[in-house]
């Protein structure tokens, strides 16, 4: 199963050439001999959902799935995508789990709080809600038995900042996947140094 985002999902990719169905494609080939039943890789990625909103489906919508192995995917862009996510949770007055319940609090958003106000009171809080979805990924996956992989990888729009800080954002993205313990594959270099 693989958790993503618009990447995974495809946008603007032909349907046989997106990520999960080529690498559906590669095992089967790979393994086709000592398989007997075919590999499939549901693709489980929503364009714009961040690590929050991946927890909730995991947790929500997929919970009947069995899956061998979960991979999602960690971009750069995790934090604003939260702040956004979580800007209109506030704004909205959604109700969320304990764990970022609290997060909201100790930034001082309550429901009913402007978008924006909630997105900059959130700002200094958004590690520990990014550490926080890390940790629950992790405890629904470990809670089916599945393994859990993150794979750190660079945006294309990242070819146009400059290196270190793009190589120190995914550091400390690979830092709080690990302390939730999941096993991390940094794909930080994977553009290696092209535009």
């Amino acid at each position: 199963m693989l958790l993503g985002a618009s990447y995974e999902m495809g946008a603007g990719v032909a349907d046989g050439e997106i990520f999960p169905a080529l690498l559906e494609e590669m095992l089967a080939r790979r393994t086709s001999a000592s398989r007997s039943t075919p590999w499939e890789v549901l693709n489980a990625s929503i364009g714009g959902y961040g690590l929050v909103q991946r927890a909730e489906l995991l947790r929500r919508e997929l919970s009947s799935l069995e899956a061998d192995l979960v991979v999602l995917t960690i971009y750069t862009t995790e934090e604003n995508r939260l702040l956004n996510h979580l800007g209109y949770v506030a704004a909205e007055g959604l109700a969320v789990e304990a764990g970022l319940a609290e997060v909201l609090a100790r930034a001082g958003v309550e429901p009913g709080t402007r978008r924006a106000a909630a997105r900059e009171a959130l700002r200094p809080h958004a590690e520990a809600a990014m550490a926080w979805a890390l940790r629950r990924l992790a405890e629904e996956v470990r809670g089916r038995g599945v393994p859990l992989i993150a794979v750190t990888v660079p945006t294309a729009a990242d070819l146009d900042l400059d290196p270190a800080t793009v190589t120190a954002e995914l550091a400390r993205l690979r830092t709080l996947a690990e302390a939730a313990g999941i096993e991390v594959l940094d794909l930080g270099d994977v553009y290696g140094g092209r535009s």
